[in-house]
């Protein structure tokens, strides 16, 4: 591989961590722009999507090169974004040595901000905090709690094997409905319904519905169309977890 190819393979790396990781569809281009003229490219065209980033440069010998990058999985993770943006601004600032570049994009591959019992609490206090906040008692809260511990527990036994959002999402609502329903069955006092809006809010794509809307706004409408698109189907996909079950225990309750 010319030293062209690697620099421009460098550039789809940082664009690949960040789109993957949150960042909004004009950040990952203007990101990727910046970078290619840090490495006196010529010219540098870039065109991306939630799914897939094409590259096309000019080098200084005036040999037009592309490359593209297929995006497979999106998920969150701002401390990356963050964290690759400062990598940027140093490249941008004169640091163009692509093994430094190289290692330090390691690291931030590796960097895990939050230990796994930051994450369930942070699931467990999101969940508690969102049934308080639609209405449920103090008795809903403290039974959406370990209902979003185990949401965690089988999303991440589902991340080692599945990468579709929408399957994930089905399985996910429909564990967290069938908990609450049997939740309620139990304790009579319980209003499953405040304890599952306090769950649900957690598969929520969020993210993904904001980044869409800001995509369209600066003018990448297909960009944003796709991640509006996405939104809705993953939405859907947590209501026909919850519809499936409901239809086949409502009639129990």
């Amino acid at each position: 591989m010319t030293e062209d190819n690697e620099k421009i393979a460098c550039i789809l790396d940082i664009g690949e961590v960040l789109l993957t990781n949150g960042a909004d569809v004009n950040r990952v281009e203007d990101t990727i722009m910046r970078l290619g003229k840090a490495f006196d490219f010529r010219s540098c065209q870039v065109h991306a999507i939630n799914s897939s980033i094409i590259l096309t440069v000019t080098t200084p010998d005036d040999d037009v090169v592309t490359q593209a990058r297929r995006i497979t999985r999106i998920d969150t993770d701002l401390n990356k974004v963050s964290e690759v943006n400062n990598l940027s601004r140093k490249i941008c600032s004169g640091m163009t040595d692509l093994k430094v570049i190289e290692t330090e994009m390691e690291q931030i591959q590796k960097t895990f901000p939050y230990s796994p019992f930051m994450i369930y609490f942070a699931y467990a206090l999101s969940a508690a905090s969102f049934t308080l906040f639609f209405g449920g008692t103090w008795q809903d809260m403290l039974f959406s709690v370990p209902i979003a511990l185990l949401l965690r527990w089988v999303k991440v036994r589902l991340n080692s094997f599945n990468d579709n959002k929408m399957v994930d999402n089905i399985i996910l609502s429909a564990i967290l409905t069938f908990c609450a329903l049997i939740g309620q069955r139990i304790f009579p006092g319980l209003n499953s319904d405040m304890v599952i809006i306090g769950d649900i809010m957690l598969l929520i794509p969020g993210l993904a519905f904001c980044n869409s809307i800001h995509d369209m706004v600066m003018g990448d409408t297909i960009s944003g169309v796709l991640s509006m698109f996405d939104a809705v189907l993953r939405a859907l996909s947590i209501a026909i977890g919850y519809v499936a079950v409901w239809a086949l225990m409502g009639r129990f309750l």
